[in-house]
């Protein structure tokens, strides 16, 4: 799991390999989530507790980094990472 003000390292091993982060608020707040690729063209996704995709970017970041900023309420959410088409790497992702 990942929380507010916490981060993680991953890879992306080829196209369709996806790394998947649990994280959950415990009261409404604008969050910031950053995937910083290296040697990968990372998107992000962010779903909710049913499994509905609420979010999502590509390149919103720096460079082909990308970039999630909304309010979210309370509750748990998945975050989930993957490379745009055939990308492939390491990464660092936050969340602010």
């Amino acid at each position: 799991p990942i929380g507010v003000g916490g981060g993680a390292n991953g890879h992306i091993a080829g196209p369709g390999h996806t790394v998947r982060y649990p994280f959950s608020g415990s009261y409404p707040r604008t969050v910031t989530i950053y995937v910083d690729g290296h040697g990968l063209d990372p998107t992000v996704r962010l779903y909710n507790a049913a499994g509905g995709q609420l979010a999502f970017n590509d390149d919103g970041g720096s460079g082909l980094d990308s970039q999630l900023v909304l309010p979210l309420a309370p509750g748990n959410y998945i975050i989930e990472v993957a490379g745009y088409g055939s990308s492939q790497g390491t990464f660092t992702i936050t969340v602010n």
